[in-house]
């Protein structure tokens, strides 16, 4: 089957996704003016992923909560967990999300300044092409 279409950009949809439901700061880069003056914030890091079956495409993510206390980074986490298993399932992203497993699951992960908590979890994003734009 030949298919004529173009995957979305997961990273980007992930963070406008995020950013939309949690109200705060989410990156796919390292701020310049590193994590402290954004924190609670959210860090998507897109990994070596899966082989594609031709149509659809699997991308994996580190997803990174960020937050000043280990009870807010709890709620955060806890936010996280819900907004990414419901990310298939969204008005906005329908069209190109099928799919989304948890493959390792939250886990504090200590970050050098130690007055920012973090946990960490990867997920993978199963995402289809959408129609080409005519030219």
């Amino acid at each position: 089957m030949k298919v004529i279409g173009v995957w979305p950009n997961t990273s980007r949809l992930l963070v406008k996704y995020l950013t939309d439901r949690t109200g705060l700061d989410v990156f796919s880069r390292r701020p310049a003016d590193g994590w402290g003056p954004h924190v609670p914030c959210i860090f998507v890091d897109r990994l070596p992923g899966p082989p594609s079956d031709g149509f659809s495409k699997t991308y994996s993510f580190d997803i990174e909560a960020m937050a000043g206390t280990v009870a807010d980074l709890g709620s955060l986490v806890q936010d996280l967990e819900v907004f990414m298993f419901t990310l298939p399932s969204e008005s906005d992203t329908t069209a190109y999300v099928d799919d989304v497993q948890c493959t390792a699951e939250f886990a504090e992960f200590p970050l050098g300044d130690v007055a920012i908590e973090r946990a960490v979890a990867t997920f993978d994003i199963t995402v289809r092409p959408q129609p080409a734009p005519t030219k």
